[in-house]
């Protein structure tokens, strides 16, 4: 299959192609598909800390190739780790409280203010990282049947 989902614009840089990050996507065509959320194809997994859609789709359809599937699939940005670490969580959390101490103050904040800033930063990155705990996913054993429905409705 090998990145039926996403277009990517090329911009010249002195001669260079360079691949433009910002994805045109068939997402709405493919969220429109009854298919997609049929349980007959499709199930949910809990992804394990820093597993990326190619690192899902090495391990359930012994190829990365579909990637694009799962990120398309469940309307993600395909390029971020998906559930992330907790130690990337926490560093959130202190380049945020950074972030606002050199926007709100010439000096050092408290660290009273700094640890209550750190919790809330921290607190609000947890609960963006649960949304991306769990991957709507295709059955391997549907696979093929999935990919004839995408090619039969000109989607792929």
């Amino acid at each position: 299959m090998k990145n039926e989902f996403y277009n990517f614009n090329y911009t010249d840089y002195d001669g260079v192609q360079v691949k433009d990050f910002a994805f045109q996507t068939k997402n709405e065509i493919l969220a429109s598909l009854p298919e997609a959320n049929d349980p007959y194809y499709v199930t949910y997994i809990q992804l394990e800390q820093n597993q990326t859609f190619d690192m899902v789709s090495d391990i359930l359809y012994d190829s990365t190739d579909y990637w694009d599937l799962l990120a398309a699939l469940n309307d993600k940005d395909p390029i971020q780790s998906l559930f992330f670490s907790d130690e990337i969580i926490h560093n959130y959390g202190i380049n945020m409280t950074n972030l606002y101490e050199e926007k709100v103050s010439e000096q050092q904040l408290p660290q009273s203010v700094r640890n209550m800033l750190l919790n809330r930063y921290t607190q609000k990155g947890i609960e963006l990282n649960d949304n991306n705990k769990y991957i709507k996913v295709i059955y391997p054993t549907k696979l093929r049947d999935f990919l004839k429905v995408l090619r039969d409705n000109n989607i792929i």
